[in-house]
């Protein structure tokens, strides 16, 4: 008999958990993009107060991953035989890829046209060429040591 009010009070925990869920995504509205609300206050997703609370490590780490899948997904567009290069190359251009953005990393034309080619140590060579070598340096020349190695 105690299982079955356990049961039923944990039934009804969750279904007060979703109302309330639903009442706040009514309330709130979702907005994929930070904003400021009526009072000020850096908000994103449904009310999410982002100075208060910001994110936490486990919630970072969960848009990390599906940053770095949308990464991947794109770069198997550019680079048609992705699946056939070594760890360590993927490795370097998915950190690259994520750093950059889609467009940034697309402006890279002779980079990943030696890529393409099968040419690493003239993507490298593109790569440590580039503004973006300047402007990050520790990371880039990681990078470059991976693409030529």
């Amino acid at each position: 008999m105690e299982i079955m009010v356990r049961r039923q009070k944990i039934k009804e925990r969750k279904k007060m958990l979703d109302d309330l869920k639903d009442m706040i995504k009514r309330h709130e509205g979702f907005s994929p993009e930070p904003y400021f609300c009526s009072e000020g206050v850096l908000t994103v997703g449904y009310g999410r107060n982002l100075e208060a609370v910001g994110v936490s490590e486990t919630e970072a780490d969960y848009m990390l991953d599906s940053d770095i899948d949308s990464s991947l997904e794109d770069l198997r567009s550019i680079f048609p035989k992705w699946d056939s290069f070594p760890d360590a190359k993927k490795i370097a251009l998915a950190d690259m890829r994520f750093q950059l953005g889609y467009y940034r990393f697309r402006s890279f034309k002779k980079m990943i046209d030696a890529v393409n080619d099968g040419n690493w140590g003239k993507a490298a060579n593109e790569a440590f060429e580039s503004k973006w070598r300047r402007q990050t340096p520790n990371r880039a020349l990681e990078i470059i040591e991976m693409l030529k190695n």
